[in-house]
């Protein structure tokens, strides 16, 4: 211990951590820490369970005493240390998705202002409203604004404020996402729409919508397969 005061390691605030495993994670490389994470976490958790099997299958249980085999006794140890640090790597994935959770929580979607009374439903409430009252281009905004909150809070896409629309396609690609050209199909559309200023018709409202609602199909398929 004293080698490390007078090497001057200190031991980073909880806050400087934090920060520090938010920033690993957007990067795409370490894409696969917010993926994965789950299917790690069971296969560690497996393993730890055929070690201790082993452990006890190596035991001799005579009257109301264990007594370990000569193997289990020159192995004990290891066997302990190891899964020591399996526990610890599991409670750092737990560590890493609280964290990956936290950094959901984006503040604004295409320039919609994103807080906590925000939800899926009433951002389509909204879209509905604008269509009731003939404004389709705020419809169309809307109406993509919450399939982009959803699919944010469910991680299918993980988005950032500064993230562009091509990205969010580049991103579902990369990620495998099944239904990516149906997304793209979408961004076209809104693209056309909002950045392109097209007007747009009742006939081009009906069509965003029907495929607005495979998409959300699409979507809550996979929520269920989770």
């Amino acid at each position: 211990m004293r080698n490390f005061y007078l090497l001057g390691v200190t031991t980073p605030s909880k806050e400087v951590f934090d920060q520090a495993v938010v920033e690993v994670l957007k990067k795409s490389k370490y894409l696969f820490l917010r993926n994965g994470y789950k299917e790690m976490i069971e296969k560690m958790k497996e393993t730890i369970i055929k070690w201790i099997t082993d452990i006890f299958s190596n035991m001799k249980f005579g009257g109301n005493k264990i007594q370990p085999s000569s193997a289990s006794i020159s192995k004990g140890w290891m066997i302990t240390g190891i899964i020591l640090m399996s526990i610890i790597l599991i409670i750092l994935f737990i560590y890493i998705r609280k964290m990956v959770r936290k950094d959901t929580k984006i503040k604004n979607i295409l320039g919609e202002v994103i807080d906590e009374q925000t939800t899926t439903e009433t951002l389509n409430e909204k879209a509905r409203k604008y269509k009731a009252h003939g404004e389709y281009r705020e419809a169309v905004r809307y109406g993509f604004i919450a399939i982009l909150f959803h699919m944010n809070e469910k991680n299918i896409l993980y988005l950032d404020e500064s993230m562009t629309n091509k990205e969010m396609v580049k991103s579902l690609r990369k990620n495998n996402f099944k239904h990516v050209a149906l997304f793209e199909d979408l961004v076209y559309l809104f693209n056309k729409a909002w950045y392109g200023h097209k007007e747009v018709n009742e006939e081009m409202c009906l069509l965003w919508e029907e495929k607005m609602n495979l998409l959300w199909n699409e979507v809550i398929s996979i929520e269920k397969y989770k």
